[in-house]
């Protein structure tokens, strides 16, 4: 019995996505549950210029208010994906979406700017944990055969959610004031909640929960490095079942038992783990140490890279060049930005198929080089209608950029080691949102736009450049 247990882990080690995993009705949940969170500052950033003027306090402070969230968001991010290691998930996300709802919620009936900036920065706090647990668990959870349609269904969300919020907040605030905009915000994170609440996404949730029936393999993967976990299966087998030299031994080589004391399916399957890779691909593994750490130093570069060309460009000069330049006017500028949005949430289920199929290169090139090319085509043309199809063409290629780290991160780092994995990259996206439109104007400033365009296309081609490298070194 126990050689059967043991030789069926080593069958789990051998095919991991054996098991087709949760549905995608489930991965919608929990997308639901990311993109209702990052509502909650979507709906009420239009607001808060009016709210400062019903505080009579100065438009100055409007900075420090908006800062206090991203400050909150900074600190957060890590902390909470370390948090994931030692708490379980759902209890947890659940109650960190709840306690923002209800920060947002009380927000829009403060009578103070201290207050109002204190409340921002609890906001911050919660929704960078909330964003950060959201994507461990989705990562975690994620079948190995559906990654890239994961993530690029939670992109879609994303997108979704940021366009339904800003109506949302306008609607609001329209019919009832700031504090009806405020309690609105909240209103989608509670239903998500509720439905999760009803019916979870067990699937995911299980994904990172301690439970008994998990096998040691399965928890070797999540928590140890892939040669203890191996040695954890190894060990399961019977003294006389392994006949190897001390040399084959410390390469992990462990032969099956004679034919006529193994079941042929089990010593198929024992055959697939413990088989010998040959000399000419002793390539390291990429999840020891080394190779882990460097993966995510590229990921978290590319997560800077993009925040700060998302920031600086899509919401900062592209604009500005939009009315200066290509003779949009606000209602054709943001009949493209929507456009963009539809001709991305058209392409991404498209692009995950492909990234599942096994096309991670041609995806990453394609993205960078698309985006970095039309980022340097917004100083010459000259057309509303060129203009305007530049902008939806570059929405669609930073769309796609996000989906190949998306599914690195849940390939290298399994089970609850995503959580500070999530936490690292979101704050390194957090840290070039903050950075790249002060660069960016700055340099437009001293050396004109075409100075600012060339820095927004080279960090994010020179970011997925290095990120191809370590790609393609795994």
């Amino acid at each position: 019995m126990r050689r059967g247990s043991a030789s069926a882990e080593r069958a789990e080690l051998a095919d991991p996505d054996h098991d087709t995993g949760p549905g995608m009705g489930q991965a919608l949940l929990i997308c639901a549950l990311i993109g209702t969170a990052q509502m909650t500052w979507g709906v009420v950033v239009p607001v808060l210029p009016l709210f400062v003027d019903d505080l009579h306090v100065p438009i100055v402070l409007l900075g420090p208010i908006i800062a206090a969230f991203a400050i909150g968001r900074v600190i957060a991010n890590v902390p909470a994906g370390l948090a994931l290691r030692r708490l379980p998930a759902r209890p947890m996300v659940l109650t960190v979406l709840v306690l923002l709802a209800a920060v947002t919620a009380v927000t829009g009936f403060v009578g103070d700017a201290s207050w109002l900036i204190g409340l921002r920065l609890v906001a911050g706090l919660l929704g960078g944990a909330a964003i950060t647990l959201g994507f461990a668990v989705l990562f975690a959870g994620a079948p190995a055969a559906r990654r890239g349609r994961v993530i690029a269904m939670a992109t879609i969300v994303q997108m979704g959610a940021a366009a339904v919020g800003s109506m949302l907040g306008g609607v609001a605030v329209t019919l009832g004031g700031v504090p009806a905009a405020f309690l609105a915000a909240a209103v989608p994170v509670l239903v998500a909640v509720g439905i999760d609440l009803v019916r979870p996404a067990r699937g995911y949730w299980s994904a990172l929960a301690d439970a008994p029936a998990r096998s040691p393999r399965a928890k070797a993967r999540d928590d140890a490095s892939p040669r203890e976990a191996r040695a954890a299966v190894d060990e399961r087998e019977p003294a006389a079942s392994v006949d190897a030299s001390a040399a084959d031994a410390r390469a992990g080589v462990v032969e099956r038992e004679p034919a006529a004391s193994v079941d042929p399916s089990v010593s198929e399957a024992s055959a697939i783990v413990t088989e010998r890779e040959p000399e000419a691909s002793a390539a390291p593994p990429p999840s020891r140490p080394a190779d882990t750490r460097r993966v995510l130093v590229a990921l978290a570069i590319v997560s800077f890279a993009l925040f700060f060309a998302r920031f600086a460009g899509e919401q900062g000069l592209i604009p500005v060049l939009a009315y200066e330049v290509g003779g949009l006017t606000p209602m054709t500028l943001g009949i493209a930005f929507a456009l963009g949005t539809v001709a991305s949430a058209g392409a991404l289920p498209l692009v995950g198929r492909w990234v599942d199929a096994g096309a991670k290169v041609p995806v990453v090139v394609v993205s960078a080089l698309g985006a970095g090319g039309v980022m340097l085509l917004f100083g010459v043309l000259g057309s509303p209608w060129w203009f305007g199809a530049a902008i939806i063409a570059y929405a669609v290629a930073t769309s796609l950029a996000n989906v190949v780290p998306s599914v690195v991160t849940a390939e290298v780092f399994p089970g609850r080691s995503s959580g500070a994995a999530v936490g690292v990259t979101r704050t390194a996206g957090d840290i070039g949102a903050a950075v790249g439109p002060l660069a960016v104007f700055a340099l437009a400033e001293l050396a004109g736009a075409w100075a600012g365009l060339t820095l927004l296309a080279v960090v994010p081609i020179a970011a997925m450049g290095w990120f191809l490298v370590v790609l393609r070194r795994r």
